[in-house]
């Protein structure tokens, strides 16, 4: 028994040495791959490639980008190859490059290396989704985001607005520290559940869902999102969960309770929810499961990017109280003209905000790189590389849009980057927060509107200053794929 014991141990161990060896043979074998098609490259880290900061959470994965290009654009290089784990991925620098490929070229990269699975139901919404499948939902969804409809959902905004009013005030009247990410999370979620969805929301319930997706703090869930990036395949096989099942039956419920309450009470809306069920009753028959996937995208990208931004805004004018006197003056004139009143026609007036608001999405954009993937060979323009089918290509969102090049002293917030002379000076794809192309963001409009009516609602009846335990510059969190602030951003307000 002794002996056998034995041959089973050795035999285990030599299984686990034949699996390490070849997986070392595969990576070394893999971080030859850019050299071999002679583009440059740096030397990568057995298995991590050039991610291990990446990895083991000492940077995000934006910041981790931008420091390899800024290392292409030293070695005045156009494109170069990156390792991501053992995956080559070619990081586009040139900007004409990166507009030929979203735009110009968009034939050879339609997809983004996203996982599907309808096993993993969250998987396939519209983000993800692939080839003509994508193409033909994103035509009739373009429906539910016309400037009509945006303009229709301008009340409910506001009302919204309205409530976050009420809410700030007690804060203030109790001499409260705000913590003013979660403050206009929480607004962006009811507007999202308001506008898109047409009911009240549980906005901690939703806000722990989606943030628990997008913000993973555990190395084995970022490990997983980047192995489904990579290897979906594998994912598959293994059966591993890019979504909790707690996350996913939560959503699925949310969903289903929605859509229920619809078809018994016989309620028909002009949102989102409503272009959906009529896309579940029409020739394209969507399924329920169909219907949750894209939900919980729209759900993302409703309450994320608005957030986020909304509040480095807030935070970069508490810095600058200049500017932020200057767009309070500006919403004080616009008001006067306009008999007090808003309307989504009267806030398209305020144009030092619309500024403020691009400079932040500048130096903050919640997606700090663009991802595509080749789907079939690709010969670089002006060059004798070829890009195999399924290669991944990233556009460093974050390091275009922080390189003095195209935006001197980087760090420093400045609105008139965005004054129509200064846009008119540089390449439009030297900013990116909303992507270009075919698949860019599909309601940048929305976005742009959340934020603009959060800041108004704000900025019109309160001076914001920095609370003292704010970090001043704000470190980036490493754990997240999305741009976030490490700590929170608390801020102190008066009224005015």
């Amino acid at each position: 028994m002794y002996s056998f014991l034995c041959y089973v141990c050795y035999g285990f161990l030599v299984i686990i040495f034949v699996l390490v060896a070849s997986l070392m043979l595969l990576s070394k074998r893999m971080n030859g791959y850019w050299k071999r098609k002679e583009v440059f490259t740096v030397n990568p880290i057995l298995c991590f490639g050039n991610a291990k900061d990446v990895i083991l959470q000492r940077k995000c994965l934006g910041v981790n980008v931008k420091e390899f290009y800024d290392n292409l654009k030293m070695s005045g290089q156009r494109f170069g190859g990156y390792y991501l784990l053992i995956k080559p991925v070619l990081v586009i620098a040139d900007l004409d490059l990166v507009n030929t490929i979203l735009i110009k070229d968009f034939d050879y990269f339609t997809d983004r290396p996203l996982h599907v699975n309808e096993e993993d139901l969250l998987s396939a919404h519209i983000v993800a989704l692939k080839g003509e499948k994508w193409k033909k939902l994103k035509s009739l969804l373009n429906s539910a985001f016309t400037l009509r409809k945006l303009q229709m959902s301008f009340d409910i905004v506001f009302s919204c607005c309205k409530k976050v009013e009420i809410e700030v005030r007690e804060m203030v009247q109790q001499s409260k520290a705000i913590d003013i990410l979660d403050v206009i999370t929480r607004l962006n979620l009811d507007i999202i559940g308001t506008s898109a969805f047409g009911v009240d929301v549980d906005s901690a319930e939703l806000q722990k869902c989606g943030r628990g997706f997008l913000h993973a703090e555990s190395v084995k869930t970022s490990l997983i999102q980047i192995l489904a990036m990579l290897f979906p395949e594998m994912v598959n096989f293994l059966k591993l969960k890019v979504y909790s099942e707690e996350m996913t039956e939560y959503f699925v419920n949310f969903v289903k309770q929605v859509v229920e309450h619809r078809k018994n009470n016989n309620i028909v809306r002009k949102d989102l929810m409503q272009s959906l069920l009529q896309l579940m009753n029409g020739e394209e028959g969507l399924s329920m499961k169909e219907i949750v996937a894209h939900c919980f995208a729209f759900l993302l990208g409703g309450f994320e990017t608005p957030s986020s931004v909304g509040a480095f805004c807030i935070y970069e004018l508490s810095i600058n109280q200049h500017l932020q006197d200057k767009i309070r003056k500006e919403i004080e004139h616009v008001l006067k003209t306009n008999d007090g009143e808003i309307t989504y026609n009267t806030l398209s007036e305020l144009k030092f905000m619309d500024r403020c608001i691009c400079e932040t999405l500048r130096k903050y954009p919640s997606t700090m790189v663009l991802t595509r993937i080749c789907t079939r060979t690709y010969q670089i323009p002006n060059s004798n590389v070829t890009i195999s089918k399924g290669t991944p290509l990233i556009v460093p969102v974050y390091g275009i849009q922080m390189d003095p090049a195209y935006y001197p002293n980087p760090n420093q917030f400045d609105p008139e980057r965005f004054s129509e002379e200064n846009k008119a000076s540089r390449p439009s794809t030297a900013w990116l927060p909303f992507g270009d192309g075919p698949r860019m963001c599909i309601a940048p409009r929305l976005g742009f509107l959340q934020i603009k009516m959060a800041l108004f609602t704000l900025l019109r009846t309160y001076k914001f200053v920095l609370h003292p335990s704010t970090e001043v510059p704000m470190r980036l969190n490493t754990k997240h794929f999305l741009m976030s602030p490490a700590s929170k951003i608390l801020v102190n307000a008066e009224e005015v």
